[in-house]
């Protein structure tokens, strides 16, 4: 991204733990700033078929804000890889409480200023 981006929008908030990363997308949406969302060229093409067999691009489509754009690129499989693993922040979060209710107040917190969780 152009240094200007992050002039604009700022560094992640340092003061949540979990989900720094929709509240800097919720900026980035308040910005104005156009995103591109790279997909594979076998990914769904209609929000309806997204959201039976791939929901987080739905979730990009129907959270990302006005300004999301999706492309495909030209590889068959995605680009990106998500993994969860046994000491991930998804992980720690499904197996403790503690943290899940940590979680669930910074979802709060982002559906309050921004109306939903942006992604």
């Amino acid at each position: 991204m152009p240094f200007e981006t992050l002039r604009r929008v700022g560094r992640f908030d340092s003061a949540l733990r979990w989900h720094l990363d929709n509240e800097w997308l919720g900026r980035l949406a308040e910005s104005r700033i156009k995103r591109c969302h790279l997909v594979d060229a076998m990914a769904p093409n209609s929000l309806a078929l997204a959201e039976q067999v791939r929901p987080w691009l739905a979730n990009v489509v129907r959270l990302g804000g006005d300004n999301v754009e999706v492309q495909r690129h030209t590889v068959l499989t995605p680009l990106v890889t998500r993994l969860v693993h046994s000491r991930s922040g998804t992980a720690q979060i499904a197996v403790d409480p503690v943290l899940k209710k940590q979680s669930q107040t910074e979802y709060k917190i982002l559906i309050e200023r921004y109306g939903r969780i942006p992604w």
